[in-house]
């Protein structure tokens, strides 16, 4: 109507040109072809985990992978994809 003010219309990522195919970095790959966590704990620790009994930890996120890759000998992600 004449007058009303108009709501800009709400659009979706998806309404727009197209859609784009998720795009994960190397880390983001490697992290979940492995089944693994990492997040940043209470302390200001990181940890990087399977499971309640395999982790690992440091004062960066990439501490934390790198501790998980020594304690478990799963290559980090940096060295698959070399």
């Amino acid at each position: 109507m004449p007058g009303e003010a108009s709501s800009p219309r709400k659009t979706g990522m998806s309404n727009l040109l197209f859609d784009l195919p998720e795009s994960l970095s190397p880390k983001m790959k490697w992290l979940r072809q492995h089944g693994l966590i990492l997040r940043k704990l209470e302390n200001g620790q990181w940890e990087c985990a399977l499971d309640a009994e395999n982790f690992g930890r440091g004062e960066t996120d990439e501490d934390a992978c790198v501790d998980f890759c020594l304690k478990t000998k799963l290559a980090h992600w940096s060295a698959e994809n070399i």
